[in-house]
């Protein structure tokens, strides 16, 4: 049975069982929001200083809690879904990086400038995108792109 989600009463409905589980699928939700929004803007279908639009979410649950193995990385999958230490990806989040394709719109030497970073991330980071057939922005492209 699914259900839509619209306030914080919609949550009180639910059995205590089921509530865990729809905070995980909630918090997906949102971080997959924040990913397509950081893609308008950078396609320049939304303004950098515009929000999230975020109203309601549909919600299933599928009983049972069990782990299942993890699905296949895309390039919209959000970076909650990529094994990785929290420190780290707080701090791509702060870089507006939430999902795996954003990674692709930074340079090696961004991710290496923050103090939660590093060359070991950089190299799983490379790998993820290498996965999908992206890569690390190019730091000679950057430069060309501020001389022009």
């Amino acid at each position: 049975m699914t259900q839509t989600i619209r306030s914080v009463d919609d949550l009180a409905k639910l059995p205590d069982a089921e509530l865990l589980a729809c905070f995980q699928a909630l918090r997906r939700a949102i971080l997959q929001a924040r990913c397509h929004h950081a893609a308008a803007v950078r396609e320049g279908r939304a303004a950098a200083a515009s929000t999230v639009a975020f109203d309601a979410f549909s919600w299933s649950p599928r009983g049972g809690h069990s782990r299942t193995r993890q699905a296949p990385i895309k390039p919209d999958t959000p970076l909650t879904e990529i094994s990785m230490r929290v420190k780290t990806r707080e701090a791509l989040h702060r870089l507006h990086i939430y999902c795996v394709e954003d990674l692709s719109e930074t340079t090696e030497a961004e991710l290496m400038g923050m103090e939660e970073i590093g060359i070991g991330t950089v190299a799983k980071v490379r790998g993820i995108l290498s996965s999908v057939g992206l890569a690390l922005r190019d730091e000679a492209e950057v430069k060309e792109r501020m001389r022009a």
